[in-house]
């Protein structure tokens, strides 16, 4: 059985902080796949992390695309304030990409 969202979330960030990237990666990809009604900002965070692991796996172009549907999730005033530290790091990964030359 897959996991919710919110539970796909927390094991996938334990196999990152591991390592275990492929793991993380599977978690959530089925997750995100089977969960589409979850609430923007748990998506947002689920699609962020992914990002950041397929950069882990070696993956900017992965995570490049992962991380523009994170962006294209429509977010009101208090969730992009609640979070902002994700937001920042959508940002640090998105200089990232671009300075690595994988702008689209």
């Amino acid at each position: 059985m897959t996991p919710s969202l919110s539970e796909a979330l927390a094991l996938a960030a334990g196999h990152d902080t591991r390592r275990e990237y492929s793991e993380a990666a599977r978690i959530l990809d089925e997750a995100i796949t089977m969960d589409k009604e979850a609430p923007g900002p748990l998506r947002f965070r689920a699609l962020l992390l992914r990002s950041d692991i397929a950069v882990s796996m070696n993956d900017p172009g992965e995570g490049r695309g992962i991380l523009a549907e994170a962006r294209q999730i429509p977010l009101t005033a208090p969730e992009r304030e609640a979070l902002a530290a994700d937001l920042r790091r959508a940002d640090d990964l998105e200089a990232f990409f671009t300075h690595r030359g994988c702008a689209g």
